[in-house]
């Protein structure tokens, strides 16, 4: 998996975890590409995935963790699971950065749509692997880091 440096904003997330919720962010968005890929672009709706990827990136608090992991990876809940569990993007852009204003947070939630609507187009014709979800998610986070949602950690 790769290895990620931004953190959300909350300095009480910066141990380590952040890198548990990107793992798990990018298996939750690898089990979308290849649903998307076996069963078509109506398997999972995009804007709910969107929703749970930001909701996993903003669990990194250790305080948290006993809730969704176990052995601090083994996550409890299915994508089918998180779907039914989640906000709307506007709301869990919010939840990674409570100050956000909601205008910003409908802006950067529709440009973060659009990444992900792209990669699905491609994953629902072509191959599960194209583009690369790590690439996908890369993308999220940066524009993440971009609107300074969340913030590079020190020293790297």
């Amino acid at each position: 998996m790769a290895q990620y440096s931004y953190y959300p904003r909350d300095p009480r997330r910066r141990d380590g975890s952040w890198q548990v919720c990107c793992d798990l962010a990018l298996r939750l968005l690898q089990k979308a590409a290849d649903g998307w890929y076996g069963h078509g672009e109506d398997h999972y709706e995009p804007g709910a995935l969107l929703a749970v990827l930001l909701r996993v990136l903003s669990l990194g608090g250790v305080e948290l963790l006993p809730v969704y992991w176990e052995d601090r990876g083994a996550i409890d809940h299915t994508l089918d699971e998180w779907l039914q569990i989640v906000a709307s993007p506007v709301e869990e852009l919010r939840r990674l950065r409570p100050s956000l204003d909601y205008s910003d947070a409908a802006n950067v939630a529709g440009f973060l749509a659009g990444i992900l609507d792209d990669a699905r187009r491609s994953w629902v014709c072509d191959s599960p692997e194209e583009p690369a979800t790590s690439g996908v998610l890369d993308s999220i986070i940066e524009e993440l880091y971009r609107t300074r949602i969340v913030v590079r950690k020190h020293g790297m």
